[in-house]
C-alpha cells in the first residue's frame, strides 16, 4: 500500500544515501508510508482510500482522532482531536508538503501513544504543554524572545534562521475580533524553503520529533 506523492526524479541505483542533520532540514523525501504506517500498520487503525482523488483517511478505534494524508493539498498532513467521538475538534494540526515524514511519523507516534495511555491529555488545557513544548526546545540549546504577542524560539549558531517555533499568546492590532485568547496558534517551520507545522496542538509532540538526533537519509 503507497501514499506517496506524485512521482518525483530518484537517485540512480549507484548513489549512496546521505544522512541529514538536523532532521527539519532533510525535507519530504520519497517516502510518505513510514508516517501512516505507524497508525494503520503498527496499532490497526481502520484507513480508507479515495483512490480516485489519492486520499488517505485514518481514525482511531475511539473516534475521537482523524488523520488525513492529501497528497495534492498544499499542507497534506491534517490532524483533528476531539474530546468524545464526533464532536467539533479540540485542536487541530497540520503539516505542509516539505515537512520530512519522520518528523510527522514522530508526531503520530507520540499523539498515538498519549491516547493509548494518557487519553485526557490530550485535550487538556494547552498552557501547560504549549510551556513544556517550548522547555524543550530551550533545553536543545534554541534561543527564546519574547515579545508583546509571541514567543519565538529559534536555534542559534551554524542554524541560525533555518528553523522556529513561534506561540502567539496575544492578538495583534487587526486580530482583535478575531483572536481566541484560548487558542495560543503555534507555528513551527524548518528549512530554507520552510516546512512548516500550524496548528492548536496540547502536547509537545512536535517540538520533541523535529530536534531529535536522529538524522534521517536522502
Amino acid at each position: 500500500m503507497s501514499f506517496r506523492h506524485p512521482p518525483k526524479e530518484r537517485p540512480t541505483p549507484t548513489d549512496q544515501p546521505i544522512p541529514v542533520a538536523p532532521r527539519y532540514l532533510a525535507g519530504p523525501g520519497y517516502d510518505t508510508d513510514q508516517a501512516l504506517e505507524v497508525l494503520y500498520k503498527k496499532r490497526g487503525w481502520p484507513i480508507h482510500q479515495d483512490l480516485d482523488a489519492g486520499n488517505t483517511f485514518i481514525h482511531s478505534p475511539c473516534g475521537r482522532v482523524d488523520v488525513a494524508f492529501m497528497g495534492d493539498h498544499l499542507s497534506p498532513w491534517q490532524v483533528r482531536v476531539s474530546r468524545e467521538p464526533m464532536e467539533e475538534p479540540a485542536w487541530f494540526a497540520a503539516f505542509d508538503g516539505n515537512t520530512p515524514p519522520e518528523i510527522v511519523a514522530a508526531f503520530f507516534e507520540t499523539l498515538a501513544g498519549t491516547l493509548e495511555n494518557l487519553p485526557d491529555q490530550l485535550t487538556q488545557s494547552r498552557t501547560i504543554f504549549v510551556t513544556e513544548a517550548a522547555r524543550l526546545l530551550e533545553q536543545a540549546g534554541w534561543d527564546k524572545e519574547v515579545t508583546s504577542t509571541h514567543t519565538h524560539i529559534t536555534p542559534n549558531g551554524e542554524h541560525a534562521g533555518l528553523a522556529g517555533l513561534s506561540v502567539q499568546q496575544r492578538p495583534e492590532a487587526w486580530q482583535d475580533e478575531e483572536f481566541d485568547p484560548y487558542s495560543e496558534p503555534i507555528i513551527m517551520w524548518g528549512g530554507p524553503r520552510a516546512a512548516t507545522t500550524d496548528g492548536r496542538p496540547s502536547s509537545p509532540a512536535t517540538p520533541r520529533c523535529t530536534w531529535s538526533p536522529r538524522p534521517p537519509a536522502r
